[in-house]
């Protein structure tokens, strides 16, 4: 038994004061790392039995090791168990604290949305934001006609009615301001059909309003180890709530050796120790990683479907009416044709080049309006035919020729990257070389931008240089 004591003490102590060696063992041999995840506990266990033999043999026990062993178990177990006491207290708390929602809620004009946390945020560098956002939820609300205002709001409502908050709704104008913030903390900014029906007039409008306007609230909060929402009304003094669903998720321990997560030099001491957790949601009713996710209970709640707003015609469609539209503002095209280059790399969508695609694209680059997004074309170009490539080439070096020349000409910057790797086997034509050729200075930049690419490393394989030869300069 001294021996074993001796061999896996040494493992032991490896394991502990270098738990990073655990995940080296697993990587380089499966053994060795096997051996340093369990020493702790088996070290434990054989000291353990290595002080209760000998008593238990004083004592007259029948198998006197086996007995020490069963003993350690026992041990082990009740360990565990008062280690789990205060997480399933909190368990029975949470649970408690459940409420059913008794009947459907119909959603009035005037709906208000509360996320967790204070009532100011911080942008992606670093700068407070007062104004809360119009999420993801807020957007399909308000573009699917469900509810005519949206305000939004941080921390738990407060009961102070007359509360100045920011409200979102929808107004028809000529022109939409571009939304700077993400629409539910994930993507870019709105969804992808809101972003389409703003550049068509319909723009969400940010103006200040009152909690009182508000009857029923929607508020969502995720903590360190719960999430909770809750629907809340207004009952003229203080709020009833309607509904509240939690999830509470803990670590629990379990007997040792039975299985647990691999210990990493994060890990706690009472993990190294031999008392591993494993991960656990408790009263997993509901889940908010996205509202997709949450589609259910949302339809439950108010008994319609909460669905993603629509389009009457595709954004190629949309995009096309206004080309021809002389009083389309270079914002609105430049909002259309985003997202129309960038539908071509959106997982389970046919984005298949047609014909009408190339006639489309050339228009667009034709189009002075448009001067930005521009190197997302590439996304387009890549997937067309050899003589489909041909022409949006032709076009887009024409545009490359005649757009105004400056130190940071960003739309001949565009057009050259997302050339080099869409189109690398297709250069200038002979009488474009030949304008370029007069052009030193245009042929000059075309070369800088080229070449900065290839110093960045876009151009491990070599492609950015055989398309630069193309252009002979």
């Amino acid at each position: 038994m001294r021996s074993w004591l001796v061999v896996w003490g040494i493992f032991a102590t490896i394991s502990l004061l270098f738990p990073a060696s655990i995940i080296l063992g697993l990587f380089l041999a499966m053994v060795p790392g096997i051996v340093l995840f369990i020493a702790p506990s088996v070290f434990v266990y054989l000291l353990l039995v290595s002080i209760l033999e000998p008593v238990l043999k004083k004592a007259d026990y029948k198998r006197p090791r086996l007995m020490a062993f069963v003993f350690c178990l026992l041990i082990g177990s009740t360990a565990a168990a008062l280690l789990n006491i205060p997480i399933w207290k909190k368990y029975i708390d949470v649970k408690n604290s459940q409420i059913s929602l008794v009947d459907k809620v119909s959603l009035p004009k005037t709906f208000a949305i509360f996320q967790g946390g204070s009532f100011y945020r911080f942008d992606a560098y670093g700068h407070e934001e007062v104004d809360p956002l119009c999420n993801e939820l807020c957007q399909k609300l308000l573009y699917n006609g469900a509810v005519q205002k949206v305000i939004v709001g941080r921390g738990y409502p407060p009961t102070e009615r007359n509360y100045d908050l920011v409200s979102y709704s929808i107004e028809r104008k000529d022109h939409c301001k571009k939304l700077g913030y993400v629409a539910n903390e994930m993507d870019d900014f709105a969804l992808k059909e809101v972003s389409a029906r703003m550049a068509m007039g319909e723009c969400l409008v940010k103006t200040s309003s009152s909690l009182s306007e508000a009857d029923v609230i929607f508020y969502h909060s995720v903590e360190r180890d719960k999430e909770r929402i809750e629907l809340l009304r207004w009952n003229g003094s203080d709020y009833a709530i309607l509904l509240r669903h939690n999830i509470y998720e803990a670590n629990p321990y379990i007997i040792p050796l039975s299985g647990g997560w691999i210990i990493t030099a994060g890990s706690s001491w009472s993990s190294r120790l031999g008392f591993f957790q494993y991960e656990q949601k408790l009263n997993h009713e509901v889940r908010y990683y996205g509202l997709d996710d949450y589609k259910e209970e949302l339809d439950q709640i108010f008994g319609v479907s909460i669905k993603s707003p629509t389009l009457n015609k595709s954004v190629d469609a949309i995009l096309l009416d206004r080309l021809f539209d002389s009083e389309a503002t270079s914002s609105e095209l430049e909002e259309l044709f985003d997202q129309y280059v960038t539908g071509f790399v959106v997982g389970g969508v046919d984005t298949r080049v047609k014909q009408s695609d190339v006639v489309l694209l050339i228009r667009c680059i034709e189009d002075k309006r448009i001067s930005h997004y521009f190197r997302f074309m590439g996304n387009l170009i890549e997937k067309a035919s050899i003589d489909q490539k041909k022409k949006i080439s032709k076009a887009a070096i024409d545009r490359v020729l005649v757009e105004p020349l400056s130190s940071s000409s960003e739309t001949i910057q565009d057009i050259v990257i997302a050339l080099s790797w869409s189109a690398t086997e297709i250069g200038p034509t002979e009488s474009q070389l030949s304008r370029l050729g007069q052009d030193p200075k245009r042929a000059e930049y075309i070369k800088k931008v080229l070449q900065q690419e290839i110093q960045d490393g876009w151009s491990d394989d070599g492609h950015i240089e055989k398309f630069l030869g193309l252009w002979k300069i």
